[in-house]
């Protein structure tokens, strides 16, 4: 394949799923699509690639003792509340204004300080932050003079001007103004960092020496030179930065590919062309419910569990109540050894609930675990019930928030509820 893109169509961000127990809910990276000529053929193909950001944070070597500093991240369009940066994967330009966030254990009183350094190793920003026993997160935008330099940004926390840990961030130069390919008098106003490459107007040159940062003019003079790049040596600047902070994880092909080792999106467990069975719902019956029965993979099922795979069958009902309104029922079965006559049994006495009562589908979820004891007896079966925010049942304690009525009340009645059951130790 050629190893220039010709257009990148659009990003996805990804995440786990919140149900994946072996995945954590992080950012995980984009999908990108783009057009490449493959050599072979001089025909043009459409891939999709999954890229990731590198691990930037790592502690200091050898280890301080001083233990709290859990994590730091440095981004932009940081949500307090939420505890994230809205610009997943801290994609920066020399115009924007990064944050810096911290995520602290428990600990006694305590004050860092924390060091920004920009590409050439002049010290752009150093600022001391003071935490509380109790505190979990801090953040800090410096007032940083810009345009910022491109290039691989370093910050570091200090305890006693004792390395703790650093980050690294990039400052990705621009390629493109206004939808054209960047002028190079835009270039040099860009790229060649602040006014007398001062950031702040303080100066912290005395603690190059003190940090052990040393400043080489080897890498200002490149920084000048890179600063006036433009069209392909501009293009291989930001290639060489991007590649590393960032890696691909994977390609496929969106359509036919004369490459043989290329494999086909739609067989792939990661790309945005990858089945996703769990929102295809097949046609309404004639009572109006509509019903889907999957296995962990990606083959639709009728409805009997055990000829869904050998891991994970899902049930997912979309149940109307007594006023039209439709709520959302599922069952999900995970089994282990032994276990299909149980998964049977249970798939089985649940659609008989949702096939044979008139009440909602709260009361239905309700009564069915309320029954299956006695369906099921010494199953060993520990049950978990959810339903919105108001309410939560484990194993067979009475509903709470007035949801043991018959009917129940209307905020039950109109909240989506799941209902899982699952086999101790899976």
């Amino acid at each position: 394949m050629s190893p220039s893109v010709s257009q990148v169509l659009f990003p996805w961000a990804i995440r786990c799923p919140s149900t994946s127990t072996s995945c954590p809910d992080r950012f995980q990276g984009y999908l990108v699509r783009h057009h490449a000529t493959n050599l072979a053929t001089s025909k043009l193909e459409t891939l999709e690639t999954w890229v990731m950001p590198k691990k930037a944070f790592k502690i200091a070597n050898p280890p301080n003792s001083f233990t709290r500093l859990q994590y730091a991240e440095i981004g932009t369009e940081w949500d307090a509340k939420e505890r994230m940066f809205r610009n997943f994967g801290g994609l920066m330009g020399p115009t924007e204004e990064p944050v810096g966030m911290q995520r602290w254990g428990k600990g006694a009183n305590v004050t860092v300080t924390v060091v920004w350094v920009d590409p050439t190793n002049v010290i752009a920003a150093t600022y001391d932050i003071l935490i509380d026993a109790s505190a979990e997160y801090t953040h800090y935008r410096p007032p940083l003079n810009l345009p910022l330099r491109p290039g691989v940004w370093t910050v570091r926390v200090l305890h006693h001007w004792a390395p703790v840990a650093e980050t690294r961030f990039l400052i990705t130069p621009l390629a493109y103004s206004k939808h054209q390919p960047i002028r190079q008098e835009d270039t040099l106003r860009f790229h060649n960092g602040p006014a007398k490459n001062s950031y702040m107007e303080q100066s912290f040159h005395g603690l190059n020496p003190v940090l052990n940062i040393p400043v080489h003019l080897g890498q200002v003079e490149a920084a000048k030179r890179n600063a006036g790049l433009t069209g392909a040596e501009l293009e291989r600047w930001v290639d060489s930065l991007i590649r590393e902070m960032w890696s691909a994880v994977d390609m496929c092909s969106t359509g036919p590919s004369a490459c043989p080792v290329m494999q086909a999106c739609t067989k792939t467990m990661w790309s945005s062309l990858s089945p996703d069975p769990k929102s295809q719902l097949g046609p309404p019956r004639a009572d109006g419910r509509i019903s889907l029965l999957l296995n962990k993979g990606t083959r639709d099922c009728d409805l009997t569990p055990s000829e869904c795979g050998k891991h994970r069958a899902h049930i997912k009902h979309w149940y109307p109540d007594q006023k039209g309104i439709s709520s959302r029922l599922g069952l999900t079965v995970t089994r282990s050894r032994n276990t299909r006559t149980l998964l049977q049994a249970a798939a089985q006495i649940y659609l008989k609930k949702l096939e044979s009562s008139p009440q909602s589908a709260l009361a239905v979820c309700a009564r069915f675990w309320r029954d299956r004891s006695a369906a099921l007896p010494n199953s060993g079966w520990s049950v978990e019930w959810r339903s919105g925010v108001y309410a939560r049942v484990s194993g067979l304690r009475p509903l709470k928030a007035g949801c043991t009525r018959d009917p129940p009340k209307r905020r039950c009645r109109y909240e989506r509820v799941r209902c899982s059951c699952r086999l101790p130790g899976t």
